[in-house]
């Protein structure tokens, strides 16, 4: 039976990961953690017995089963990482956020399943390196990683031509540019295939997502930025495409459901049977990406350039320019211009420490914050 503490799991991703390990004895939940919705986390926390939870700061304990050791404070992810002594660390915790859970899950040599792009994107330098030391897998759960992760299984990285991770275009793809001004953020969370969280949807829907797959692909299979490249794919049925030198090309389709690459990293080198609706051919539409209408991959793709803690700042400023939007102090154009101006206005640390990587995220969030 192997031991699983998952963070973040009152999210859409946390709560699909609930729905995969259901009634599978090889797994047991033993620790769970939420930011602020504490009502469906003791919902789970009763639904599957998990004896060790954690809170955020401040957010009141009442409500949660007495018979729960409950965590809270700064190092509340060293605590229930300890406590339970997970083998399985699965973090689908939203943005930066997800960094140092990472970092301490490798540092124990534990297997850590990251549905959490931020956290590679900005500190992958840091956590390829100690996942080697260490011994240990970083398995993606991303589904456009977990794709490409899948074509690579019994083939060699020197043999990797370039990979093209697809992306459906999102919900503005053929907007104008005045259409663009007056975007609303109820209309950017409506992505036309995924069901995902506000975050994520808006960056899908400026591309700035694909940028940090970009990055993120970088740091997991050891890939130059002239072997990665994009193709717009708006039905998302294949998720992402790896060519060979030799001219071969490996695809990965499934239907966009997220539980089909966390039933994969579960389960991986092996396959868990499960129910699934039967593949329909159809709606295969591929076309080239226009970087000048989605200006935020090419800032990814400088950003992966110049290497150092940019991708850092890249995920810092769009996370707090993101936020912003959301809460409808700044339009949807502006959340790229204010990445732009982060980049180009907060220096860079050549081979930055996880101590570089708070301060460098600190510093560009109130660089941003004092803009709006």
């Amino acid at each position: 039976m192997m031991k699983i503490a998952l963070l973040g799991a009152t999210g859409s991703i946390g709560k699909q990961v609930l729905e995969v390990v259901h009634n599978r004895p090889q797994f047991k939940l033993v620790a769970i953690s939420a930011h602020t919705n504490i009502d469906e986390l003791n919902r789970q926390q009763k639904a599957y017995s998990v004896p060790y939870v954690a809170i955020s700061s401040g957010v009141s304990r009442n409500g949660i089963n007495k018979e729960a050791t409950v965590f809270s404070g700064e190092n509340w992810y060293k605590e229930l990482i300890d406590a339970s002594d997970a083998d399985i660390v699965l973090i689908a915790v939203m943005g930066f956020a997800g960094l140092l859970p990472a970092y301490y899950s490798l540092q124990l040599g534990k297997k850590l399943l990251l549905a959490n792009k931020e956290a590679i994107v900005s500190g992958g330098s840091i956590l390829t390196v100690l996942a080697k030391e260490k011994g240990t897998q970083i398995i993606p759960i991303d589904s456009e990683h977990s794709a490409i992760f899948q074509c690579l299984q019994g083939e060699e990285t020197k043999n990797i031509r370039k990979v093209h991770l697809t992306a459906s275009g999102g919900p503005f793809l053929n907007f104008s540019e005045a259409e663009l001004a007056t975007i609303t953020p109820e209309q950017a969370i409506q992505h036309p295939v995924w069901k995902m969280g506000a975050k994520i949807s808006v960056d899908s829907a400026t591309l700035m997502n694909k940028g940090l797959e970009a990055i993120e692909a970088h740091w997991l299979f050891g890939l130059k930025p002239e072997q990665i490249d994009f193709v717009i794919h708006p039905s998302a049925l294949v998720h992402s495409l790896v060519e060979f030198v030799d001219g071969s090309i490996k695809a990965q389709l499934s239907y966009p459901d997220m539980r089909i690459p966390i039933r994969y990293a579960l389960s991986y080198p092996d396959r868990f049977e499960a129910e699934v609706e039967p593949f329909k051919w159809q709606n295969m539409v591929f076309k080239e990406l226009n970087k000048e209408q989605f200006p935020s991959i090419n800032l990814a793709m400088q950003v992966l350039e110049q290497g150092g803690s940019a991708a850092c700042i890249l995920n810092a400023a769009n996370e707090a320019a993101v936020q912003a939007f959301i809460n409808k102090k700044i339009t949807f154009a502006a959340i790229i211009e204010m990445v732009n101006d982060a980049l180009n206005n907060i220096s860079s640390i050549n081979n930055p420490s996880l101590d570089d990587l708070i301060l460098t995220y600190t510093e560009t969030v109130n660089y941003i914050n004092s803009k709006i």
